[in-house]
C-alpha cells in the first residue's frame, strides 16, 4: 500500500492529476493487503479531488473489508450503505467482497 501511495504523491509532485483509474489501482493495493483505514482515506482523497468512485473503486474498498483479518464488518457495511447513496447499482461482482464480508444473510438485509 505503501508503495502505491507513494506512486500517487510523485504524480501529484510532477504535476500529473492522478485519474480514476490512479486511484483504483492504489485501492486495489488496499484491497489485496486488507487494509480497510487505507482503502477508506484513498476513497476520501478521491472524491476530495473532484472525482465520483465508480463501482470498482467501491469493490476494492469492499474486498480490502473481506481481507482484513478479522473481516471488518462494520466498514463493510458502511461503506455498502453509502455506495448505495451515491446511485450507483450494485452487480455481482460487488456483491462477492460485500458477502464474503458481512455474510449472505447480512447482505441481504442491507
Amino acid at each position: 500500500v505503501d508503495l502505491a501511495s507513494d506512486w500517487i504523491g510523485k504524480m501529484m509532485a510532477a504535476g500529473v492529476r492522478p485519474n480514476l483509474v490512479s486511484y483504483n489501482s492504489v485501492l486495489k493495493t488496499c484491497s489485496k493487503a486488507g487494509d480497510v483505514s487505507a482503502a477508506k482515506h484513498w476513497l476520501t482523497v478521491l472524491v476530495g479531488s473532484g472525482l465520483s468512485p465508480d463501482v470498482i473503486s467501491w469493490n476494492s474498498a469492499l474486498a480490502a473489508c473481506a481481507a482484513a483479518k478479522p473481516t471488518d464488518r462494520a466498514s463493510a457495511e458502511e461503506l455498502f450503505r453509502s455506495f448505495v447513496a451515491s446511485g450507483l447499482e450494485p452487480d455481482g461482482i460487488l456483491l462477492t467482497p460485500l458477502t464474503r464480508a458481512v455474510g449472505s444473510e447480512q447482505r441481504r438485509a442491507l
